[in-house]
């Protein structure tokens, strides 16, 4: 999967604004990318592999658009493999969350930041108990 967002969010103060605005809108990133890959190994369909890249454009992060957040990428990496426990269908999915540990700031809604997350890593089992 492929996606693309651009973005050009405006503002437009109207005569009661009683500090300067800038034209761009706080925390509205400029651009959204994002790919998602999955890939299964011919000879073993059970094991499956995927990857996340993302990418969030620049964004205001003040009302005059002096100060603004950088653009970042981040990197997602997992793995699946399907198997049965008895008759039962069961899955075992590995993923590393921010492969790369990229860290930046976030505008929040109250225009304060927010710190992204770091890297994480997560295990976990499901079981399809019908």
């Amino acid at each position: 999967m492929v996606g693309l967002e651009p973005l050009d969010p405006k503002v437009q103060a109207n005569g009661f604004a009683t500090a300067s605005i800038g034209p761009r809108a706080v925390g509205q990133h400029n651009h959204f990318a994002v790919i998602d890959m999955d890939y299964k190994w011919p000879w073993m369909p059970a094991l499956s592999f995927d990857l996340a890249a993302t990418s969030y454009g620049r964004s205001e992060a003040n009302l005059t658009n002096s100060v603004a957040v950088p653009t970042a990428q981040s990197y997602d990496l997992g793995s699946r493999y399907s198997f049965k426990i008895g008759a039962v269908p069961a899955s075992l999915r590995s993923f590393i969350l921010n492969a790369g540990n990229s860290y930046r700031w976030n505008v929040s809604d109250s225009a304060g930041f927010i710190a992204t997350p770091r890297r994480g890593f997560g295990l976990y089992l499901t079981v399809d108990l019908q």
